[in-house]
């Protein structure tokens, strides 16, 4: 790492005057260039030997050479995260990962993060209360130019499912009702922008001091860093250094589940994956999907107003109401599944206000939208025979797909 100390003080002033923070500097060294990194709010900018390479207005000084400054950190967005009420004291453990589809092998990362405080006092008396946290980066697309997709899970369905692997731990050691919550898992994000630049040793301490996190959990393959340059290894070695609990958990592997699927769209790994359960949609391999999600995929739906080019390509059956699912559809089709009807769905896992839930058997159709550049964004057409004439407007309706027809 280089110097702390080598930035001149009329470079440092000409930074804060143009509202960059030194901050956030990191050292990459390629042969003999050494890249640093200013950050104003989102904007990040470098200058490599003193020079930018960014049509911005910051400063490029000759003699700016390295800082390692913490300097203002308020506007990053990078925020400590919380724990649910009466667990303030809880030692927090993030499992990493994007936990985009949150498949069978996002459950085991979730589960053995739920689990690791436990698993370190196994051997004595000592109660320590932990919360598990998944922990994603935010508009990571965005930042990297990346066409935006939607979710494999929709947001307002995020917190069922974590309730869901919740409760099955909690059945599974059979702990008191008063101690139900010693399960609980949440979600918290970073904004990717901010911890882009980040080598991994920073990224950790990051974790260690800024987020407060006691524990971390990542599977075999996951990379951090500045450009994925840290490995499983290096989190465990930086973890050691900072104080951090680290476990390694290995892939899951996928049993060839949805191989013609991948071989078609080219995914890669034998392992449970999400761009693997988006290969089996795109497909139409839904047993496969339900497969690696441990659960039916459920579409989350919303009513649309249709124009005349979208009824002619939906359908011209009156006997349908359509709708857009908020996430990603299988291939064009009839299935058959449960057209799910709740008064609210909780964004958060410890929302205990889910409402009622209602499940009602039903065929589906699912049609191409027309749009070659949204091919997982499909029609969903549901049979009007379905709806109760008095049915609620405000009611949250979804579709668990049981199979295809």
């Amino acid at each position: 790492m280089a110097s702390s100390s080598s930035v001149s003080s009329s470079a440092l002033l000409l930074a804060r005057l143009n509202g960059y923070h030194l901050n956030r500097y990191y050292y990459y060294s390629n042969k003999n260039t050494t890249t640093y990194t200013l950050s104003r709010g989102a904007r990040t900018t470098r200058a490599f030997s003193g020079k930018s390479t960014s049509s911005s207005s910051a400063p490029a000084s000759s003699d700016l050479e390295a800082v390692n400054d913490d300097g203002d950190e308020s506007d990053d967005g990078i925020e400590r995260i919380k724990r649910n009420a009466g667990r303030e004291s809880a030692e927090v453990i993030v499992a990493l990962g994007k936990f985009d589809a949150m498949h069978r092998g996002h459950k085991a990362l979730a589960a053995a993060a739920a689990t690791l405080s436990k698993d370190n006092t196994k051997s004595t008396s000592k109660k320590v209360k932990q919360q598990a946290v998944l922990l994603s980066f935010e508009n990571m697309a965005e930042v990297l130019g990346w066409k935006p997709k939607k979710p494999v899970t929709a947001k307002r369905d995020r917190g069922r499912v974590l309730k869901e692997w919740s409760e099955e731990l909690v059945a599974l050691d059979g702990v008191e009702e008063s101690d139900s919550d010693c399960y609980s898992i949440r979600e918290h994000g970073v904004p990717f922008a901010s911890i882009r630049e980040m080598s991994p040793e920073r990224f950790v301490k990051t974790l260690k001091e800024r987020l407060g996190v006691a524990g971390v959990v990542a599977g075999e393959n996951y990379r951090f860093g500045y450009r994925a340059s840290g490995s499983a290894e290096d989190l465990v070695s930086f973890g050691e250094k900072y104080g951090l609990r680290v476990k390694i958990v290995s892939l899951l592997d996928a049993d060839k589940l949805g191989a013609e699927a991948c071989d078609n769209d080219g995914c890669k790994g034998e392992q449970v994956s999400s761009s693997r359960v988006r290969a089996c949609l795109k497909f139409g391999d839904v047993d496969a999907v339900t497969k690696l999600l441990g659960r039916n995929h459920r579409l989350c739906l919303e009513k649309i107003i249709a124009t005349d080019g979208e009824k002619e390509t939906m359908d011209d059956d009156e006997n349908f109401v359509a709708y857009k699912s908020e996430n990603i559809t299988p291939k064009a089709g009839d299935y058959e599944g449960f057209l799910v009807v709740s008064s609210s769905s909780p964004l958060s896992p410890d929302d205990d206000d889910v409402g009622e839930e209602k499940r009602l058997p039903v065929r589906c159709k699912i049609v191409e939208n027309g749009n070659k550049d949204d091919e997982d964004d499909g029609y969903v057409l549901l049979p009007r025979s379905a709806f109760s004439p008095s049915s609620d407007s405000n009611t949250l309706l979804a579709f668990d797909i049981e199979r295809r027809l």
